[in-house]
């Protein structure tokens, strides 16, 4: 919906004429809006809500109010701008207040915001700027009552944002600029060299917008080049303005390119001027394939005797030109490389040709080692000929005893003046000779203890293989003066018993071992290894003796001996890989006493309140040398209970005896007579810590005696088999019940009560108490009915218990056993059949009188009959209840 507006407040707009200014070449394009909607009336609201409204490439749009979006509008007026000209109104006292305003480039590009004119007729706003939708660091603020242009002078961004709790303003005169594309020239190839050349330019402006690409694009093919067309090459060098160069490779050789620079920014991409170039023609080298035998110790040989070398661009283009040889695969400090052959010879640096000066080369002498690169760099007496005589005397030999056995790559590179280089190669193989290994250690000559740690042997190993990228694959090693089957060498992580027969592979490098024994001498042999020298020797200094035996031979030393070590080198070439030995470490043995054993164990049956006397078998004592038991340790003594001596024997702790305490003895002549003992009067189970002693040493470790204590037993009462009887000599019985058996006789105290009367009355019992035998778990009190005639209720006989001995009631405990009368009820009748009253009115006495005694209340009713009237009370005659 349009409506027409009254300006509020008389504010100013928003522009419409759009000036637009080329600033220069490669400089951005400066616009200003003036909000000038001629085709509308003055007034017309443009759009309502959230609706965009477009207007000379960008889009002017209300994003949020603090109220309903579908109310807010933008206005055009004609007046009220900048100098009363045209303007745009956001907001207005009638509207809904707007709290956030954009103006964006309707296709999303950047521009360059120089300046706003606000007629501010709301609240203090602010204005920020946008790229792709997130706030730049570019803002400022814009105070209440502002009317005039707001500087803002922001680069790159696509949007401007307005936010105020209430946006009342016209907008008018909006500066901006448009990017165009960057200016760049070209500037002239450099270094050409057969493939490669350096090429670049220079961005000069970057047309309002960031360079965001920059580079070259060339073509054998196409005379002017562009990105994306056939046949060219985008060679990318970076971004942003200047000067900006790199060398482009993979170039054909001998071939005319064309090249120009280029810069690319958001608008699109400039270029500079066609350039060209050719690349230089390569020289051709070729030294023979089949690989070059050297042996060790052997004289220089010639690299290739027909080797040929040439530039088809002529004998001028070696003037500056070089020639380099070096060893470039697997070289080795003793590879040498040098000159010399037929009239080529070399005098300090200078190369000399059939006695011309022809160049100079890089090392005095013409000698360069390891993979040095022997150079070679021509003057102008150098010719195609004379070059590819220089080449043919190239000599390689090694000076090593010791040279590595990889095949060598002798590379040689020839290069021109214009920089264009190519290369061949020659494989060199080399035969070594081995020769065996080496190794040294100190004997420790060490001391071994029984129970203690391995006897490390030797010290200060050094090992060597001689030759260089071998390792150890084997080591033997004797043992003289062996004596008992549990002696072991622990070579490698892996502990080798020293018996016959004995085989494996060790943890740590997964040596196999075989152990062979001749007498009292046991030889261990370790075999596939590959093992450094470093390994090798680490092995030997961690090498070490043991005896696990707890009698070990003492007598007579033990020797171990480094008797042959092997390295991989193999034979050939008459090579010896195997070096007899004799580095020995002498091992006395020490014989120690061993602490005694015990085991823990658990004691029972144990029961509250009766002392328990430990057996001297039970404490599982042990000695390897058989020494006796001397006696116990108790280092903790049980929470609950306590533990002591005996002396008298009379269960109990009296006269002199005292509780054990922690760390308290017990002698092993008071264990043998039974006089260690336990009493527990609580009933929860225990434990206690021990150790064992023997006239030297204590056990190592501690160990537990759990006590479980069986606890006086609870009592539950039932009835059976019934809980109501007759009484007419009915019986059930009242039985007691514990809940576990007991080690003494458990005592039950009865009491009686209830409706029915005892001592043979109603009932009998059996008896006042239960007593339950030590191991039993119940016992009973039978109760009998006792008979009468008399017609009463049943009655009742509760039981329950007063008292237990030796264990207690569980919980209350109660049963009623139920007396069922079984006596018939008494009839009634008249002692007179009629009685007569000689008045008209009188006194009469009625007497009734029961067949038997009743034990209940007896009422007997009775009518008067017609034709009489009677007074006074009930008629109802009552009888008493009879005992």
């Amino acid at each position: 919906m349009k409506m027409k507006l009254m300006h509020p407040l008389y504010r100013v707009a928003l522009f419409t004429v759009l000036i637009f200014a080329a600033i220069g070449a490669g400089k951005a394009f400066a616009a200003t809006e003036t909000f000038d909607v001629s085709g509308e009336p003055s007034g017309e609201a443009l759009v309502n809500g959230n609706t965009p409204y477009e207007l000379n490439d960008f889009t002017y749009q209300i994003l949020t109010v603090d109220g309903t979006l579908a109310t807010a509008q933008i206005a055009w007026w004609n007046s009220f701008g900048s100098g009363n000209t045209a303007c745009f109104n956001i907001g207005g006292d009638q509207y809904d207040k707007v709290t956030i305003f954009s103006i964006s480039k309707t296709d999303g590009s950047s521009f360059t915001a120089t300046s706003l004119w606000i007629n501010n007729a709301g609240e203090a706003l602010t204005i920020t700027g946008f790229k792709d939708d997130n706030p730049t660091a570019q803002t400022t603020n814009v105070s209440a009552g502002n009317s005039g242009p707001v500087s803002l002078g922001w680069l790159d961004i696509d949007e401007l944002r307005l936010s105020s709790t209430e946006l009342i303003i016209d907008i008018d005169d909006f500066i901006y600029t448009l990017p165009v594309k960057p200016t760049v020239t070209t500037a002239a190839a450099s270094s050409v060299a057969a493939a490669s050349a350096i090429l670049g330019g220079n961005v000069t402006a970057d047309g309002g917008a960031s360079v965001t690409a920059r580079g070259v694009v060339y073509s054998s093919v196409d005379t002017t080049p562009e990105a994306g067309e056939a046949n060219v090459t985008i060679h990318a060098i970076g971004s942003g303005t200047g000067i900006f160069s790199e060398s482009v490779g993979s170039l054909a050789t001998g071939t005319l390119y064309y090249f120009r620079a280029y810069a690319t920014n958001a608008v699109g991409t400039g270029y500079g001027t066609v350039a060209q170039f050719t690349t230089n023609t390569t020289p051709v080298i070729s030294i023979a394939d089949a690989t070059l035998a050297y042996t060790e110790n052997g004289g220089a040989v010639q690299t290739d005797s027909a080797a040929t070398l040439s530039d088809a661009d002529g004998d001028s283009e070696w003037n500056a030109g070089t020639l380099k040889a070096q060893v470039t695969a697997n070289s080795e400090a003793a590879d040498e490389v040098s000159i010399s052959g037929t009239g080529v010879s070399v005098s300090g640096t200078d190369l000399m040709v059939s006695g011309t000066d022809v160049g100079d080369v890089s090392a005095s002498g013409g000698v360069v080692t390891g993979g040095t690169a022997l150079s070679i760099t021509f003057d102008a007496d150098a010719t195609n000929a004379i070059v590819q005589n220089v080449l043919r005397s190239i000599l390689y030999r090694n000076t090593s005893d010791d040279p590595g056995t990889s095949n060598r790559t002798l590379t040689v590179t020839a290069t021109d003046s214009h920089g264009a280089s190519a290369s061949d190669t020659r494989t060199i193989s080399l035969a070594a000779v081995n020769d065996p290994p080496t190794l040294s250690a100190t004997g420790k000559d060490p001391e071994f203890s029984e129970d203690g740690a391995a006897a490390v042997l030797f010290e200060s190993a050094s090992v060597s293989t001689v030759e260089g990228g071998q390792s150890l694959a084997g080591l033997e090693v004797e043992v003289t003066e062996v004596r008992d089957a549990t002696e072991f060498l622990r070579i490698d992580g892996t502990d080798v018993a020293l018996t016959q027969g004995e085989t494996g592979t060790t943890s740590g490098s997964s040596l196999a071992y075989g152990v062979t024994v001749s007498d009292t001498t046991a030889t261990v042999s370790l075999s596939g290894g590959t093992l450094t020298t470093g390994e090798a020797a680490a092995l030997v200094n961690a090498m070490a003796y043991l005896n696990s035996s707890d009698t070990p031979t003492a007598s007579p030393d033990r020797v171990v001996t480094l008797t042959v070590l092997t390295d991989s080198g193999g034979t050939a070439n008459g090579g010896t890989d195997t070096a007899a030995l004799s580095v020995s470490s002498t091992v006395s043995v020490t014989a120690a006493n061993d602490p005694p054993t015990a085991a823990g164990f658990t004691a029972a049956p144990i029961y509250q309140g009766t002392p328990y006397s430990f057996t001297t078998g039970a404490f599982g004592y042990g000695d390897v040398e058989g020494n006796d038991l001397d006696h116990l340790r108790i280092p903790s003594v049980p929470a609950n209970g306590s533990l002591w001596v005996d002396t008298d024997g009379s269960g109990t702790i009296n006269g002199s005896e005292q509780v054990l305490a922690n760390n308290g003895t017990v002698s092993k002549a008071d264990l043998d007579a039974g006089r260690f003992s336990y009493l527990n009067t609580s009933g929860t189970s225990s434990s206690f810590v021990f150790g064992v002693s023997d006239a030297d040493d204590d056990s190592t470790s501690t160990y537990t005696c759990t006590l479980t204590v069986t606890a006086e037993p609870t009592v539950t009462l039932s009835l059976a088999p019934a809980s109501s009887i007759d009484e007419n000599g009915g019986s059930t019985n009242a039985k007691a019940t514990l809940s576990h058996a007991f080690d003494k006789a458990v005592t039950v105290s009865l009491a009686f009560s209830g409706t029915a009367a005892g001592s043979g009355t109603d009932y009998t019992a059996s008896g006042a108490s239960i007593t339950i035998s030590s191991g039993s778990l119940s016992g009973t009190v039978a109760i009998t009915g006792v008979d009468d005639v008399l017609d009463e209720a049943d009655e009742t006989v509760i039981v329950s218990i007063s008292s237990v001995t030796n264990g207690s009631e569980s919980g209350v405990q109660e049963e009623t056993v139920t007396l069922t009368d079984d006596d018939a009820e008494p009839t009634v009748v008249f002692t007179s059949a009629a009685q007569a009253s000689t008045d008209e009115s009188g006194t009469l006495t009625l007497t009734a009188e029961l067949s038997a005694v009743s034990g209940r209340a007896v009422t007997v009713p009775f009518t008067i009959g017609t034709g009489s009237t009677a007074t006074g009370g009930a008629r109802i005659i009552p009888f008493r209840p009879a005992r």
